[in-house]
């Protein structure tokens, strides 16, 4: 059962590793550890990227 839960997260940070998704990546890694935590902040990460990179494209 384990297993069978495991193989899909792994192939799913296989190919987040593949696209170059690091933080996705590391993400699924952490789920898969079963640390939340991590996996919050992680997400907390990509939105303060992604908020700051919008924020900064209207300034220009």
């Amino acid at each position: 059962m384990a297993a069978a839960i495991r193989l899909p997260t792994i192939a799913l940070w296989l190919m987040a590793l593949a696209m170059g998704s690091r933080t996705i990546a590391l993400w699924l890694m952490a789920l898969a550890m079963g640390s939340q935590t991590i996996a919050l902040w992680l997400i907390k990460q990509v939105f303060f990227i992604r908020d700051f990179f919008r924020t900064s494209n209207l300034a220009l």
